[in-house]
């Protein structure tokens, strides 16, 4: 009597099934769980975690691909020098540069919590076959470099972390937030932006107050009470920290693109507000003005130390905004703080 015929088995069930997958073989599975088919057309930033209806790899699964990439890395010998392994690092093609960075990432999600990701990167990649300080030294820039390569292959697409530790930022960034991470800085934003309006909450999320946002945000898991949670933790971490805060930055940004806080908007009505700013990038302290009146107010300008500030009118002309520098005071410290936020009659 005929059998019938099983259904196709698919990529994941293929290599956990399989003795010694190669390298070749991870590629499909990898792209799989990233949601992708081919570089040039992966999202802007692009993350490389797993797609909506994927999962991370099971542990049965991480061991077959870090088993696959010493093969590959190794190139069949038992004791693999450095120059070996650089070799081979340089001669991956750029699919196998994307399961490679995905194995990297994995490392860090695995690490999350704690400063482990060089030891933990000895064990899983390169089984200890090598010295932790060559693999520091040495190999470190060689796996950054990687990380270079596949921002450049994807057309600049591959999220670039800008801060935390060079060599290790890239992966500690593609490991993501937790959920709970991002239920918190929903909530911060959606709190803040309440209190102090979206305008202002804007200026938090420019690349250029990164410190004061750090800043704003620490103050406010420490007044509600959140600082024994992980993204608390993490933001305090010397390793994740700076990394974690531009991630948590980027992904409100995220947020914003997609949800205007407009319902949080205090700025309806007539007001003059002044705010007193910090830029810290320039080490500048600013003076914003922002004048709201019924009717268009046309172009209006104002002097101050010497010198005479536009104002930016908005679409419709009735909200100007100026800022103006305060050449005769420079601060040595930094913070974001706002003052004089109550509406008064213009």
């Amino acid at each position: 009597m005929p059998q019938p015929t099983p259904p196709a088995a698919t990529s994941a069930q293929r290599l956990t099934h399989s003795s010694e997958p190669s390298l070749q073989d991870w590629t499909q599975r990898i792209y799989t769980i990233l949601g992708v088919s081919r570089l040039d057309d992966v999202p802007s930033p692009w993350f490389l975690v797993p797609a909506e209806d994927q999962h991370e790899l099971s542990d049965r699964e991480a061991m077959l691909l870090f088993g696959a990439l010493r093969a590959r890395l190794y190139a069949g010998q038992s004791r693999p020098t450095i120059r070996l392994i650089k070799e081979s690092l340089y001669s991956f093609s750029d699919e196998e540069c994307v399961v490679l960075l995905y194995a990297l990432r994995h490392i860090a999600l695995r690490g999350a919590g704690q400063n482990r990701y060089w030891p933990l990167c000895h064990d899983m990649l390169f089984g200890k076959q090598i010295a932790l300080e060559r693999l520091q030294v040495t190999l470190a820039s060689v796996l950054t470099e990687q990380w270079l390569h596949l921002y450049q292959a994807s057309k600049r697409r591959l999220f670039r972390p800008r801060y935390g530790k060079r060599n290790i930022r890239w992966p500690l960034a593609h490991a993501g937030l937790l959920i709970r991470d991002r239920q918190l800085l929903n909530l911060f934003s959606t709190e803040i932006s309440a209190q102090y309006g979206s305008e202002e909450f804007q200026i938090l999320l420019n690349d250029d107050y990164i410190d004061d946002f750090v800043l704003e945000l620490k103050d406010w898991l420490r007044a509600e009470g959140h600082l024994a949670e992980p993204l608390a933790q993490a933001l305090l971490d010397s390793e994740r920290g700076p990394t974690i805060a531009e991630l948590a930055q980027q992904h409100l940004c995220s947020r914003e693109r997609i949800h205007p806080q407009n319902a949080y908007r205090n700025d309806q009505g007539d007001f003059i507000r002044r705010e007193l700013l910090y830029n810290s990038s320039d080490n500048q302290l600013q003076i914003r003005i922002t004048l709201q009146n019924p009717n268009n107010q046309g172009r209006l300008s104002i002097k101050w130390e010497g010198g005479e500030y536009q104002f930016t009118s908005g679409v419709n002309g009735t909200c100007c905004t100026v800022i103006c520098l305060v050449k005769t005071s420079r601060l040595a410290g930094r913070g974001l703080r706002w003052f004089d936020r109550t509406p008064s009659p213009p």
